[in-house]
């Protein structure tokens, strides 16, 4: 029985705390006169009961609301509820909160602007504080000395300072390195070279001296610069080849053109044979281009054929070329012909000349106009000239052209050009101890070897002037030119190189700035 009775009066203490709990959940939200609801004893003198069931009836937001309170007898008192408000602390005007002194202020309803009915007085508001996040700049930085600064308030601007009371400062960066597009150029970039190039600062200008890595987009070789395309083998049959050159280093690109698909002939005729008994006379008659033999060879790949008159494309092909074909005879000098000259110019008089055909021995005879110019032979030295510079000498040479006697006189201290070389009249007591000049020189040879042009010179005196020399003229594919100057040594040769692609040599002798003679050709 006693244990009966201990676990009932545990079971009652469970049943009063669990709804004593459930009330002050329900009523510590609201309060009846100030007071909370759920810590009630009485309401309107009567008592409330030890675990009362309390209802909220009307939510009291900003007004009066309503609930019913559980009495002792088990009935219900019906009460008003205290208006709850949504407060926020707000400063009174002219009074608020500064860096360093307090406010005034007082708890105010958000939603309804009504005043806190349970603290209505003044309320004090504590001071902020400064903020000390604003940069001053007291002395701006150089590149040659570091600025000064100090922090202020961003909220009243009061400086912030030390104990002592000295501003605050501390130096700025030194320099702005951004990749704007302005830089110093070290190295230019090319095809050749790899470029090189500094960012400036963007206050003073000054280059960052950093490695050529950091720049990676410059530090690489450039495009070439290509000229235009030069067909060095036209496409036929065959595919073709063209080539182009980088203006800066002259690397050479070549492409395959593809071949066309149609041939390039080369044709060669035959007539039939002639005999004595046809026309020797001028013009010989004209062939039936059925009788001919025409062959065709083409210059891509070397495929030989006859062409036969009786095919549509190949007999187009031969009257085309060969509907006015006269070569019946093949006519040469006849060694046993007599022969008669020809005047020379504006003369009038006709030569002759036999001919006779190598095919059937047939014989005719060909008029000879007259020359159209004078045809002069050596030069013939009449006065010597004299080593002073006073006395000239006196050359001439006649026209050897038939019936005529036409004459040509050259006056000078040097010989003409293409004359036996002549020794001036010396006077022995002003006498020169050699002689000077290179109008008896000659480049006797040269040729270009690999990359290199030499040569040598000759002439009828065994020593050589100081400014004896050549000039070597070096022609590319793509139509510029090189000049090379070099010296004659004492066994008159010479060497220049030439190098890159060469299309054309020529070289000329000199004596200091003069050109004497030129000689050129194809390599």
């Amino acid at each position: 029985m006693k244990k009966f009775l201990t676990v009932l009066c545990l079971a009652l203490l469970l049943t009063l705390v669990c709804a004593t709990a459930l009330a002050a959940t329900i009523g510590s939200q609201y309060k009846y006169h100030g007071n909370t609801i759920d810590s009630l004893t009485t309401v309107n003198g009567k008592a409330v009961a030890t675990t009362p069931d309390n209802k909220v009836l009307t939510e009291p937001t900003c007004k009066i609301g309503k609930a019913a309170v559980g009495l002792a007898d088990g009935t219900y008192e019906y009460i008003d509820i205290d208006p709850i408000h949504n407060l926020e602390l707000r400063t009174l005007d002219g009074q608020p909160a500064s860096c360093e002194q307090n406010g005034v202020g007082k708890y105010v309803c958000k939603d309804c602007g009504a005043v806190d009915p349970y603290n209505q007085g003044e309320v004090a508001i504590s001071a902020t504080g400064h903020k000390m996040d604003k940069k001053v700049i007291d002395i701006p930085e150089t590149h040659l000395a570091d600025g000064k600064y100090h922090m202020q308030c961003s909220i009243c601007g009061k400086d912030d300072t030390n104990t002592d009371g000295s501003i605050k400062y501390q130096p700025l960066t030194k320099h702005t390195y951004t990749p704007s597009g302005t830089y110093q150029i070290e190295i230019v970039q090319t095809c050749k070279d790899k470029g090189v190039r500094y960012e400036l600062c963007e206050l003073c200008g000054l280059p960052e001296k950093n490695p050529p890595e950091k720049d990676a987009a410059y530090n690489v070789l450039a495009p070439h610069t290509f000229g235009d395309w030069v067909v060095i083998k036209p496409a036929s049959c065959v595919d073709g080849v063209k080539s182009r050159y980088c203006s800066v280093c002259n690397y050479e690109e070549t492409q395959v053109i593809p071949a066309s698909g149609s041939h390039d002939f080369t044709y060669t005729v035959t007539a039939p044979a002639c005999t004595k008994d046809a026309n020797l006379g001028m013009p010989a008659p004209k062939a039936d281009p059925s009788t001919l033999t025409v062959k065709a060879r083409c210059n891509g790949c070397g495929l030989e054929k006859t062409l036969d008159y009786s095919d549509p494309a190949d007999k187009a092909v031969i009257d085309s070329k060969y509907s006015n074909y006269y070569d019946h005879h093949k006519f040469v000098a006849d060694p046993k012909g007599v022969n008669t000259p020809a005047g020379c110019v504006d003369s009038g008089i006709y030569g002759t000349k036999q001919l006779i055909c190598s095919i059937c021995g047939g014989t005719r005879t060909q008029n000879v106009p007259p020359a159209t110019q004078h045809s002069y032979g050596e030069w013939k030295l009449v006065v010597k000239p004299g080593t002073d510079g006073t006395k000239n000498g006196v050359w001439e040479r006649y026209c050897t052209n038939y019936m005529c006697t036409k004459k040509e006189t050259y006056v000078g201290i040097s010989a003409p050009k293409g004359a036996d070389p002549v020794t001036p009249v010396v006077d022995p007591t002003t006498a020169p101890t050699s002689p000077t000049g290179t109008e008896n020189y000659k480049i006797t040879s040269w040729a270009f070897t690999g990359s290199s042009v030499s040569g040598s010179v000759a002439g009828n005196v065994s020593y050589r002037t100081p400014g004896l020399s050549v000039n070597v003229i070096i022609y590319t594919p793509t139509g510029t030119f090189l000049s090379v100057n070099a010296p004659v040594d004492e066994d008159g040769h010479f060497s220049v190189s030439a190098g890159g692609a060469v299309y054309a040599v020529s070289v000329q002798l000199k004596d200091n700035s003069k050109t004497y003679q030129t000689d050129g050709k194809y390599v």
